[in-house]
């Protein structure tokens, strides 16, 4: 890990985004992540969970990510998962049926992210193409609001011109 002085854009000390923390992935020689995805043209949010995490947690990080995509075109979100199998993967696909995107099921340790080999928690990041994954962010289920400031922040600094219509996003309990 990485860590510079850090510019916070949102302060006190449970600050959302601290610009220059960020991990890199393992990169192989055609630039996919451990062979598999490939690296983005731009930057993406990523939402990554496991099977492991708490089931609360979880439904809460893809409900305010789902909330997200809805009021996006971007197909530069991505949800990642990681599950024992592909029937398993499928299994949670048809329970989860309001979800309108498609999850990719990986290993559990995939971007070799300290908190993918914890998996207790679902988090968001931003990966970019350099492969370094920044803007870590652990979704509490006590405090969406919280949740909902983080996907605001990184909607307008990384998605403000793939927006279906840029003012119809104001997710309550968020200030601007």
């Amino acid at each position: 890990m990485e860590a510079k002085e850090s510019k916070k854009l949102i302060g006190d000390q449970r600050s959302i985004l601290e610009e220059n923390l960020f991990f890199h992935a393992m990169l192989d020689e055609n630039q996919t992540i451990n062979s598999g995805i490939e690296l983005p043209r731009e930057p993406n949010l990523v939402l990554r969970f496991s099977f492991r995490n708490c089931d609360i947690c979880r439904n809460s990080a893809l409900f305010e990510f789902k909330r997200l995509m809805d009021l996006t075109k971007s197909n530069r979100l991505k949800a990642i998962g990681s599950f024992m199998s592909p029937h398993d993967l499928k299994i949670f696909q048809e329970t989860e049926r309001q979800l309108s995107f498609n999850i990719a099921n990986v290993s559990s340790d995939y971007f070799g992210l300290e908190l993918e080999r914890e998996a207790s928690e679902p988090f968001f990041f931003v990966l970019f193409p350099d492969g370094s994954a920044r803007h870590i962010f652990i979704p509490l289920k006590e405090d969406v609001p919280r949740t909902r400031r983080y996907l605001e922040i990184i909607r307008q600094k990384y998605f403000s011109n793939d927006q279906k219509n840029p003012n119809q996003y104001t997710p309550r309990g968020v200030g601007r």
